[in-house]
């Protein structure tokens, strides 16, 4: 698994002429980069004088986002995965006889099942980087005042997960012929894209604010 990986492994790996990890898997690691670090705010935050002089239902907010951040990381690591196994089996479809009219067919028709499922990997990445924004918007305004730049470059990494997962999706969507279903993911991930950039303008903005005094 890529995660077992070391760092410098990993990157020569990247640099390579190896089919993965490439730019899917990097975007799902950028995403778990994000996850870790609005869990640092609150290891740096939590049983400190302002965390404890919080009320409780704040308190709660600070805990759960935790939890609920430590489980956007795993998520993040699976992606890297799905995203490698989704190309894997795209190329393997491209490698499928075509020696017959038959096996035309047989291999047209994999090709574009595996092709759905090479964009459903960053879809789904894009999908779940949104959710992290809930979580930082809670690490910036509880967090660590010390470390609330932290929390600000979360934030735009996370759109830099979605950006880029949004690229995957846009170039494996390219390849397929069913308007009707170019079109709704499209507009899918146009509106992930939007929410994506107000978000972190905004918790960007807050975090600049916050350190600006």
């Amino acid at each position: 698994m890529f995660k077992n990986l070391d760092l410098e492994t990993f990157i020569e790996d990247l640099s390579s002429e190896k089919p993965t990890p490439g730019g899917g898997s990097v975007a799902a690691l950028v995403g778990a980069l994000a996850s870790g670090l609005n869990n640092m705010v609150y290891s740096l935050t939590v049983n400190k004088k302002a965390f404890n002089n919080l009320i409780d239902e704040e308190k709660g907010l600070v805990l759960v986002s935790i939890e609920r951040t430590k489980n956007l990381k795993n998520d993040f690591f699976k992606a890297m995965e799905e995203d490698k196994s989704a190309f894997e089996g795209l190329m393997n479809a491209y490698k499928l006889p075509k020696g017959t009219e038959e096996e035309i067919g047989f291999r047209n028709k994999e090709i574009e099942i595996n092709t759905i499922k090479a964009l459903e990997a960053p879809l789904n990445l894009a999908r779940k980087a949104l959710e992290l924004y809930e979580e930082i918007e809670i690490g910036v305004k509880y967090g660590n005042k010390g470390a609330i730049s932290d929390a600000g470059v979360s934030a735009i990494l996370t759109h830099s997960t979605i950006e880029s997962a949004i690229m995957n999706v846009k170039i494996n969507l390219a390849y397929l012929t069913n308007e009707e279903f170019k079109f709704s993911v499209n507009n899918e991930i146009d509106n992930i894209l939007k929410e994506s950039s107000e978000k972190k303008e905004m918790f960007v903005g807050k975090v600049y604010s916050i350190i600006e005094g």
